[in-house]
């Protein structure tokens, strides 16, 4: 992975250097606006002249070479040039210009060039979108959240197909009956249809594709140059063959759905043109209507010819057809889809944190309320680590952040910001609270889970919403332009915690470690973001990633740290094959053990141990491993020879961190002794505190217990200080003693005894 290094400025834009450069955008956006509108009816007034089915085989063709080559540059532009191109069929009528099929073939390809300069200039027009919100959102904060959805409305794609199956049945599983009731068919029929058909689009397309270019270039090795010509031709004419072929995308015949469900989510090429009737109608920063309806109708079929389109939007789609087709006082579909999300979110933390107890839609009851009890959707407890969490189902909603502001901020608002106040009542209950057992109930009433207040341990407070949101939720400075409770506060989408579930994949250790540095990051009140894998990817470069941005800015500088998850991108996009390598965090196996067997004991503080050994560099790691394997191979030579007053040893890993082993083979070292050693340490290296690991061993050599103890000043003992002073000068002979037998000290080289001074003023000065 990259190091940690981030982006920052050291002169940031001056007040009056911002409203020099909005008044010269406001008198420029006019001529902008009408520029842009030129050119989108200019690609509309193109499209309308193509024959639809050579023009969208055209440009779904055009993707797939993006999917192949991966080309980077022009990723933005072919993601949305489908979607374009689909809505203005269904939305404008068709006059296909009467040419030749070559013709016709470089009239669809120049088409698409149209529509990608439409979606290149909506990059430059996003520096007017503050001038548009301006007219309706008075408010800074509030203008500034929407302007960032507003950057991240127009990405697509956003979950990785490795993750569509585990997705797709955590929120479709539930919904069988309705699914029966509307269309006669099953959940599991229709999540195979899905699943069916986005590996044509994004798979078997592409594989056809690569398989005729291997022919072909197999083929012109085995050529005369007489026969060149005439072979690249009939290539030619086998590819725009394959390129106009659109069985692949025949809805019907890849899913085997009912027609009446394919119909309902289809759209007919259209009879007439809309008429426009807002700001920014059939721009692709409007609203496209094909969200609700990926598929096109051409002739008597209905096609699926945007894959992006199609798995970002299906659930919604069905979702919202399903719901039209009820009463609307039933709601199956929205109580199926909360009871789905609420076990989805369980299920996918008892893999995370195998043996923890799950608790799931419980209530408690705060003292002094009048026995009125209020809910938690999930509880996760482990030993001295609970976990909050509200699960938000997927609320309906397709509205561009700068037209409809308002819609756009309840949402958010009745999603993050009251996840975030729900989990803080929690925790001001605990608090609160006068008797020392916490009670969960069910919804009866019955005590379904009682533990002492102690018990709980670290609190975590997690929202997970399930629709794909968190692009904005990930910056913390985002949740408090809406006035979440943002401090400790972790809001995840479902898609976040499917990359979670896999990427911590029989860690529970590492997970608790990497939480514990999530929650911290939400005091990050200067970093920018863009998405969760930002979090997950510098705390992969820097287990102490947070100390370390709060130590890098100053003052009101922002920081955008985003180059650290391409390594974790292109490992989740890679996920299918199996000698894809997964970046992590430097972790030897021997301390990797060990977290394992810590989380299988009843040990309180799993958190701090995780995050404390996570946290250390790669050589105090490596120091580590080496003592424990020293003092655990010391202690059996002794357990196996005569001597019987052996004691444990407390051993320096490094700077603010100790070791205590503590067996059967030796007789415990007094605290009185170890705390003299650690306050010696302390003083020769000037620390504010210091960690020591207590690690207890079985006979056979497994770890049963685990503790931190942390030492500062305030625990010092003056009757321990000479001892203290006599065990640093001892310590100090040994090493330089040692150094000097390894080779000879100059006296002007550091002391080997670690002071920092020169040898010829700390150990070798002349006593």
């Amino acid at each position: 992975m990259n190091k940690l290094e981030p982006v920052y400025f050291d002169n940031p834009v001056t007040p009056d250097q911002s409203e020099r450069f909005r008044t010269c955008l406001a008198q420029r956006f006019p001529g902008e606006r009408a520029r842009i509108q030129g050119l989108v009816d200019d690609a509309i007034a193109s499209i309308q002249g193509c024959d639809p089915k050579l023009l969208l085989a055209i440009a779904s063709y055009a993707l797939l070479v993006y999917k192949i080559t991966k080309s980077a540059d022009s990723e933005s532009l072919k993601l949305r040039a489908v979607e374009f191109i689909q809505n203005v069929l269904v939305s404008h009528k068709v006059n296909t210009v009467e040419c030749s099929e070559e013709d016709m073939q470089e009239r669809c390809v120049q088409t698409i060039g149209k529509v990608e300069r439409v979606e290149e200039e909506m990059l430059q027009f996003a520096l007017y979108y503050d001038l548009i919100l301006q007219k309706v959102v008075p408010d800074d904060k509030e203008r500034d959240f929407l302007l960032n959805i507003q950057m991240m409305y127009n990405v697509r794609g956003k979950r990785d197909v490795y993750f569509h199956d585990r997705y797709f049945r955590l929120l479709l599983s539930s919904q069988d009956s309705n699914l029966q009731r509307c269309y006669g068919v099953s959940a599991e029929q229709v999540i195979d249809g899905i699943l069916k058909l986005t590996h044509v689009l994004f798979e078997s397309r592409a594989e056809k594709f690569l398989e005729l270019n291997m022919r072909i270039r197999d083929k012109v090795k085995s050529l005369k140059p007489d026969d060149m010509m005439c072979f690249m031709e009939s290539s030619q004419e086998c590819a725009w063959n394959v390129i106009k072929d659109i069985s692949d995308f025949d809805v019907e015949s890849v899913t085997g759905w009912p027609k009446q469900l394919m119909l309902d989510l289809s759209l007919p090429i259209a009879s007439e043109d809309q008429q426009v009737t807002r700001d920014y109608q059939f721009w692709p920063i409007d609203d496209l209507c094909i969200r609700d309806k990926p598929f096109i109708i051409l002739g008597t079929r209905a096609y699926c010819f945007d894959y992006y389109t199609f798995v970002d939007n299906i659930y919604h789609a069905l979702f919202t057809l399903c719901r039209d087709k009820e009463f609307r006082h039933e709601r199956r579909w929205s109580r199926s889809q909360a009871k789905a999300i609420e076990e989805g979110v369980a299920n996918i933390f008892s893999n995370l944190l195998p043996g923890a107890k799950v608790l799931e839609n419980v209530r408690y009851t705060p003292t002094g309320k009048n026995g009125d009890a209020r809910e938690l959707d999930v509880v996760i407890i482990c030993a001295g680590v609970t976990l909050v969490i509200e699960a938000k189902a997927i609320e309906y909603i397709h509205e561009p952040p700068i037209l409809r502001p308002d819609k756009v901020l309840s949402f958010y608002r009745n999603s993050a910001k009251k996840a975030g106040e729900q989990t803080r009542k929690f925790l001001d209950y605990v608090a609160d609270s006068r008797t020392r057992t916490i009670r969960f109930m069910d919804e009866a009433g019955n005590v379904v889970c009682k533990m002492d207040k102690g018990e709980l341990g670290r609190v975590f407070r997690m929202g997970v919403i399930a629709d794909s949101t968190n692009e904005v939720l990930a910056c913390t400075k985002k949740l408090q332009e809406i006035d979440a409770d943002a401090d400790g506060f972790v809001c995840l989408s479902l898609d976040d915690l499917l990359v979670y579930e896999k990427y911590f994949e029989h860690e529970p250790m590492q997970f608790l470690a990497y939480l514990s540095a999530r929650a911290d990051a939400s005091n990050l009140k200067q970093t920018m973001n863009s998405d969760e894998l930002d979090h997950l990817g510098l705390y992969i470069c820097n287990p102490h990633y947070v100390q370390e941005i709060k130590r890098l800015h100053d003052g009101n500088i922002h920081m955008f740290l985003e180059d650290n998850r391409r390594n974790l991108d292109d490992f989740f996009n890679s996920l299918r094959n199996p000698s894809t390598i997964k970046p992590t965090l430097y972790l030897p196996d021997e301390l990797t053990s060990l977290l394992h067997a810590v989380w299988r004991h009843s040990i309180k503080n799993k958190v701090k141990i995780a995050s404390l050994i996570t946290g250390l560099t790669r050589e105090e790691k490596d120091w580590l491993v080496k003592a424990l394997a020293k003092e655990l191979d010391e202690q059996r030579y002794y357990a196996r020879s005569s001597t019987r007053n052996c004691s444990s040893e407390i051993s320096d890993i490094g700077v603010g961190l100790g070791l205590l082993i503590r067996t059967q083979w030796a007789s415990p070292v007094p605290r009185e002794v170890w705390q003299m050693r650690t306050q010696a340490m302390m003083k020769k290296f000037n620390e504010s505190k210091r960690n020591i690991l207590v690690l207890d061993y079985d006979p056979t050599g497994a770890v049963i217990d685990a503790a931190i103890e942390t030492i500062t000043p305030a625990d010092f003992d003056a009757s321990l200080d000479v001892e203290a002073e006599a065990f640093t000068r001892e310590i100090d002979r040994r090493v330089v003693e040692k150094a000097k037998r390894m080779g000879k000290i100059g006296r002007n080289d550091k002391c080997p005894c670690g002071s920092g001074l020169k040898y010829k003023n700390c150990c070798g000065r002349e006593r």
